[in-house]
């Protein structure tokens, strides 16, 4: 019994992607297409080539070139100097700290604090006068006396240092004054600027070694004490040791006699 073989079909020859490309209108410009698409399959996708695997030898160079968070951080210690940071930013501290005596000194009519903010031979400019610190806390204290009070306030700050021992800065400040006006009315001025200083670091100690006070703007209005009329126990900003944050006079409160000691 002979067994008849099925012939097959000849080959197609064989039609590159590029060929029907060239031959279509506007093919080709579009994403690559899979060979069912090409066939005209309905419900056929464009093909997306898979991601590309990493090979082994790789995947070991990436971590290589990334290596543990604690290599990285033993670098940057490298780098970091952790003992100039610290004096860098005692610095800062203690120089605002000289700055915010200066204006509480100020305020409270307190000769010895504004003294405290400078060195023994500094300079002060304050524009109707220039002196040493002594000449400049007899002007000042004196100017400032005769007023109902005063309000010194702080801004921003650029601090330069220049090395361990020397630094510039300059310092925005308002400064609010409580005044009498000719007729005896009560009157606001405002006088807001800038502190431009040398500072200087001597047996540790942080201070200013130049100022001179750069006038921005000065205004002068009708003011009103009613507030205070209105208010006679309202604590009350005060001078030459009464004020209350130099007596601290906290009242004592009377306890429940059911309270947990």
């Amino acid at each position: 019994m002979s067994v008849r073989h099925r012939s097959r079909p000849p080959p197609r020859p064989a039609f590159h992607v590029r060929q029907w490309a060239a031959h279509v209108p506007g093919a080709g410009t579009g994403p690559r297409r899979s060979r069912d698409h090409d066939r005209g399959v309905a419900g056929a996708h464009p093909r997306i080539p898979r991601r590309a695997r990493q090979r082994p030898d790789q995947r070991r160079r990436h971590r290589r070139q990334h290596p543990p968070t604690d290599a990285g951080v033993g670098r940057l210690s490298d780098r970091f100097d952790l003992e100039a940071e610290i004096r860098d930013l005692a610095a800062r501290r203690d120089i605002a700290a000289v700055t915010a005596r200066y204006m509480r000194g100020l305020d409270r009519i307190d000769r010895d604090l504004l003294l405290g903010a400078f060195h023994d031979d500094a300079f002060v400019d304050c524009g109707v006068m220039q002196g040493n610190r002594e000449e400049f806390a007899d002007f000042a204290l004196g100017f400032l006396g005769d007023m109902g009070g005063t309000h010194h306030m702080l801004g921003q700050s650029i601090i330069t240092l220049h090395d361990v021992s020397n630094a510039s800065g300059e310092w925005y400040f308002q400064a609010y004054h409580d005044v009498t006006g000719e007729n005896g009315e009560a009157r606001d001025l405002f006088i807001s600027g800038r502190y431009v200083d040398e500072y200087a670091c001597r047996e540790g100690q942080w201070r200013i070694a130049k100022r001179t006070l750069v006038t921005d703007w000065v205004t002068d209005t009708a003011g009103s004490r009613a507030f205070f009329e209105q208010n006679p126990t309202a604590p009350r900003g005060l001078r030459q040791g009464r004020d209350f944050s130099q007596t601290r006079d906290w009242p004592t409160m009377d306890m429940p006699a059911n309270a947990p000691a």
